[in-house]
């Protein structure tokens, strides 16, 4: 049986004036999303997963203050002016901290390429993202402002952290800028840091000289830095101090033969990566001596097999109805991204071997964060990154703890947010089923609540219908 201890600064806080009700300054159509912003909220009878790596505790209480735990235990006393939520038959858990994610769709619409569509992170939050790190962005100023709006009440989200793209001399898309040296890396991170972005993400053509200096300045200025690298082995990448590793070996250019660092040939040299990993075991030595490497630098493993689910070869699928009914328009087929050379079995084979890898690395003690790349909607494939995991192999709870716990600590915000416990920030979801057990009830959500303000994820679902360009 789990015991409950309550800090004095706790009792303190309580003893002290509450502040107004926190959504006063949202705007109305937030506020009309909003079911509890009241400076003191009771979460009551709950099943409490805190994302600890403890086991569910059920009858439990937590009270929230101006957005912060208080406290958690049983039977805790209703102060005067509390908004008291019922949960029970719920499980009251984190919300999820998801690690890869953008702020566009990859599929034709009437608006700009890779524009910083508004209605996603409104999305995220009703699919139960309470954080994100977006992986890069071609709209800087939209993503930017979408941070800017999220966090003044002004757009319904999650707390967005902006990550920039640093590719190298011959960028992988026309939009990015040419980084062509260690002091060109340097001022394009400081550049985006000093309006406001928060992480950084290594791309295809990042040379190892790049990748260090980039890595090296984003972590000066307190930014996690991601990796999708070609130009860069992940080797030296691990090395140079990257956080996080994206899609799993995918990004590990290493294990390919005849690859050489410097530069990226980027559609031969991606096209032969699937192939590599189409015939590679998974289990075999080659793959256990990287996945070494990455462990002995602390890189966490970000599998995306959301992305990957949608197949580069084969004819997209219309997506499940719910999501679908997300999107403004849907064109079949056209988010099929296929190089010469390759086959929906090459495709099938290479994603499942990236599914299998990151298992493994887990198993080895490497930690995994989640994220769920690009795709066709959005926002919304959270829940579906959870469960591909756990269908490769991962416990429902070591699924959980990676989109929560996991990527807290990689943001380097573990001492804020990815469990519940005294003193962190609110960010919580109520869910009507119990996912660290079954993992799919992870889409059961009843409430969702971002620093203490909580919502109503049905009503920031029904908003969004048909709205997703």
């Amino acid at each position: 049986m789990r015991k409950f201890s309550f800090v004095i600064g706790s009792i303190l806080a309580l003893a002290a004036p509450a502040s107004a009700q926190r959504a006063k300054s949202f705007s109305d159509p937030v506020k009309a999303f909003v079911v509890a912003d009241q400076p003191l909220i009771l979460v009551s009878h709950a099943r409490l997963w805190d994302g600890t790596g403890a086991p569910a505790t059920d009858g439990v209480d937590m009270l929230v203050r101006d957005g912060r735990i208080v406290a958690i235990g049983r039977g805790l006393a209703a102060p005067d002016g509390v908004k008291i939520i019922d949960a029970s038959g719920r499980t009251l858990m984190p919300g999820l901290v998801m690690m890869h994610e953008h702020l566009y769709r990859k599929s034709p619409s009437d608006r700009p390429a890779y524009y910083s569509d508004p209605y996603i992170p409104q999305i995220m939050l009703a699919y139960g993202t309470t954080t994100a790190r977006t992986a890069g962005g071609f709209d800087m100023a939209g993503d930017l402002r979408s941070k800017a709006k999220t966090a003044a009440g002004k757009l319904a989200g999650p707390d967005l952290d902006i990550s920039i793209y640093v590719d190298g001399p011959k960028p992988v898309l026309n939009m990015l800028p040419a980084i062509a040296n260690a002091a060109d890396a340097r001022r394009e991170v400081d550049y985006w840091h000093e309006r406001g972005a928060t992480s950084v993400k290594l791309w295809f053509d990042t040379t190892p000289e790049i990748a260090r200096a980039a890595t090296e300045e984003g972590h000066r200025l307190g930014m996690s830095v991601a990796a999708h690298v070609c130009a860069t082995f992940a080797a030296t990448a691990a090395e140079a101090g990257i956080d996080t590793l994206e899609h799993s070996l995918l990004a590990a250019y290493d294990i390919v033969p005849g690859a050489a660092e410097g530069s990226c040939p980027a559609i031969e040299r991606q096209t032969a990566m699937i192939q590599r990993m189409a015939s590679l075991d998974p289990a075999g030595p080659e793959v256990g001596k990287m996945l070494a490497l990455l462990l002995k630098h602390g890189v966490a493993i970000d599998p995306t097999l959301a992305a990957r689910d949608e197949h580069l070869c084969a004819p997209e699928e219309t997506p499940p109805a719910r999501e679908l009914a997300l999107l403004a328009k849907f064109d079949p087929g056209t988010g099929a991204f296929c190089f010469q050379g390759l086959t929906n079995d090459l495709d099938l084979k290479s994603a499942a071997f990236q599914a299998a890898t990151a298992v493994r690395y887990h198993r080895m003690g490497g930690m995994l964060v989640m994220g769920t790349d690009q795709g066709v909607v959005p926002g919304a494939m959270g829940p579906r990154e959870l469960e591909l995991m756990v269908a490769a192999g991962l416990s429902p709870g070591d699924a959980l703890i990676a989109a929560t716990r996991n990527g807290a600590i990689k943001l380097g915000r573990g001492k804020d947010i990815g469990t519940l416990e005294v003193g962190k920030r609110a960010d919580f979801l109520l869910v009507d089923g119990k996912p660290d057990n079954t993992i799919s009830d992870i889409r059961r959500l009843t409430h969702v609540a971002r620093d203490g303000v909580v919502y109503d994820p049905g009503k920031l679902y029904d908003d969004a219908k048909g709205k997703l360009h």
